[in-house]
Parts: structure tokens; C-alpha cells; sequence
């Protein structure tokens, strides 16, 4: 893949955030969050060469032909924002926000990756992808994933009354994440899901070494070394301590948001 030139100006920044799930678990503390996230891309507005969304913005996402989820208004109009400014935006489908039909596209700007992308910025080369179904276990999800991601039954289930589909959707995010719960809890689990993403980076640098792995999904902001002297970063979850990530002329290192 032709990495995608980002271009920098003076002490400017890339910043990468992830999993904000916004909608979970109820509006009061969605809002918060959002609230918090809106703050956020105020104070990195004048210093911000690009963002990258790198998958679970929302926690259900579907668009409809003509309709798409209520709510996320400040969100949404806070990254219009930034796109007026001439700022790209790159927003990562994700697993709970893969359901795209061309809306964040025409409103905000965004430029939709659809799996992962490579960037070059400051003679630097990152990996950026969401990182569901990476590396070489969680065999289950990856077949749930391609049934997800299909394409005609993508229509299909758009065909159902937007009220009874955004329904589905909702219960079956929150019954899925309730199954995974104990699994969250243990760092054990936690750091075994690691791994894997970590030996899915190996692999990919023996077929084209860059300099950065970005991920999410596994709601974990951890540095992990990689061979050739690259590094893996997840970015974490904003449920507890939000952390971003910030590429500048210094390398790309995770940042504790609001401190």
C-alpha cells in the first residue's frame, strides 16, 4: 500500500485517539465524555496537522439512506469544525462503526479508511488500523467480522425500519459487551490480547518495516517494542484516563488527555 504523505508545518502535530464508544452507557455520561472530547479538539486545533479517529468513535453506528443515529451533535459539529479549518480527518471504521454510507463523508469531511493505512510524516512511516481480527487468534470474531462487513447483507438490514434496526444494533453492542465483561477484568486476558496485535506488527514488519503500529480496540494504552527498532501503541479506551497519541518531530508517543 502507497503510504499517504501528511504534510507538517512547523511544530505541529498528528493526533490519534480511539474508542470513545459514545453512547455507552447512558446519555448523562456519553455527554460527559463528549464534552470532554470536544474540549480536547479545541486545544489542539491551532496545533494539529491531521486526526485520526482509529475506529469506535460511536458505539452503534448505522446509516441509513436517509437517516443516521440521533445524538453526537457536539461531536459532530466540533469536527466539522476542524475539517472548515482545512484539517483532515481520517476516521477508521471500527468494529462498532463500520456501517458507513457516505454521511461523515459529506458533513464533516472525513476521509473513511476502511481497514488500515499507512502515513509518512517527518520522513517517518506509521501503521494505523483500528486492529479487530489482527493477529493470529480470536478466530471467532474474524468470521463474525466478515459477516458484518458484507456488503449485500449491509443492505439487507438497512432494508429494516431505522427504529427497529438502530434497536438491534444497540442490544446486541451492549448483550456482547456484557458477555466480555469478566474478560475486560483481567489483565491476563488483557495482556494476551496484546500479544496478538503485537505479533500481527511482527509479521508486518518483515513485509514492510515502518517506524509506528497505531491501534485500539482492546482498550488498553500500552508502548510495545517491535522489531527494528519500530514500536506498537495502543491507544486505550476513554472510559477511565483518556490518552491520546501525538506524532510530532520527536516520535509518536501516547499523552494522558487533559494533563
Amino acid at each position: 500500500m502507497k503510504p499517504i504523505d501528511l504534510q507538517h508545518r512547523g511544530n505541529n502535530s498528528i493526533y490519534f485517539v480511539s474508542d470513545l464508544h459514545l453512547g455507552l452507557p447512558n446519555i448523562e455520561t456519553s455527554h460527559n465524555r463528549e464534552r470532554l472530547f470536544v474540549q480536547w479538539l479545541s486545544s489542539i486545533e491551532s496545533q494539529c496537522d491531521a486526526l485520526c479517529i482509529v475506529g469506535d468513535l460511536f458505539d452503534v453506528w448505522f446509516e441509513y439512506k436517509r437517516v443516521v443515529p440521533r445524538g453526537h451533535v457536539r461531536v459532530l459539529g466540533a469536527l466539522a469544525r476542524l475539517s472548515d479549518k482545512g484539517i483532515p480527518i481520517y476516521f477508521f471504521k471500527g468494529n462498532h462503526d463500520a456501517w458507513l454510507r457516505g454521511y461523515l463523508e459529506e458533513e464533516i469531511g472525513a476521509i473513511v479508511i476502511d481497514d488500515y493505512q499507512v502515513f509518512s510524516y517527518r520522513e517517518r512511516l506509521a501503521f494505523v488500523a483500528h486492529g479487530d481480527g489482527k493477529g493470529p487468534e480470536d478466530l471467532g470474531y474474524k468470521r463474525l467480522k466478515k459477516v458484518f462487513r458484507n456488503p449485500f447483507l449491509f443492505r439487507l438490514f438497512s432494508l429494516i425500519h431505522p427504529n427497529v434496526g438502530l434497536r438491534i444494533a444497540t442490544r446486541f453492542s451492549r448483550g456482547s459487551r456484557k458477555k466480555q465483561e469478566h474478560l475486560r477484568l483481567s489483565p491476563k486476558t488483557v495482556e494476551a490480547r496484546i500479544h496478538w496485535h503485537v505479533q500481527y506488527c511482527e509479521q508486518k514488519q518483515k513485509e514492510f518495516p515502518v517506524d509506528f503500529y497505531v491501534m485500539g480496540h482492546h482498550h488498553f494504552s500500552t508502548t510495545q517494542p517491535i522489531a527494528n527498532n519500530a514500536s506498537y501503541i495502543n491507544l486505550g479506551a476513554w472510559f477511565d484516563q483518556p490518552f491520546c497519541g501525538i506524532w510530532n518531530d520527536t516520535g509518536l508517543a501516547l499523552s494522558p488527555v487533559g494533563q
